[in-house]
């Protein structure tokens, strides 16, 4: 893992390698394998289900299932409004925070809904990616291809 310091421009962090990246898993440990240069390294993670649904992953070799741990990452909101399109009343809902989520984790990555990826924007929070590449039956989804993250 690199760690940049806040008090080093990003443009001095000049990083260069090429890498493939394998998912591997063993009881509920998952992992990532990595191969950088021709030599492989694995490291353990714990991949971490905060949402109310269990997961589906489909990779090239299998199916990865997530079931829900039981434990939900949800934003704390609240509406405000009095304004109006015509005769419709017109709400504004304002996220304050997250419950749920837990403080960062050596070897733990929280998959949450994209709302709560998008608000609390953590190197170890993720969630699944339902765009075009998930994978849908009768309009619903049943798995996704990939995660993602934002920044």
């Amino acid at each position: 893992m690199t760690t940049f310091h806040p008090d080093l421009p990003l443009s001095r962090c000049n990083l260069s390698f090429s890498f493939e990246l394998d998912f591997f898993h063993h009881s509920s440990v998952f992992g990532l394998a990595i191969n950088i240069k021709g030599g492989r390294k694995r490291k353990a993670m714990e991949l971490v289900n905060l949402t109310p649904h269990s997961i589906a992953i489909k990779t090239e070799s299998e199916t990865i299932n997530l079931p829900v741990s039981g434990h939900v990452a949800r934003l704390d909101s609240r509406q405000e409004g009095d304004s109006a399109l015509g005769d419709v009343p017109v709400i504004t809902t304002c996220f304050e925070g997250v419950t749920g989520l837990p403080d960062p984790e050596p070897g733990k990555v929280y998959i949450v809904s994209s709302l709560v990826a998008q608000f609390i924007r953590r190197p170890d929070v993720v969630a699944p990616d339902t765009g075009p590449t998930a994978i849908r039956q009768n309009g619903q989804i049943v798995a996704v291809t990939r995660l993602q993250r934002f920044a």
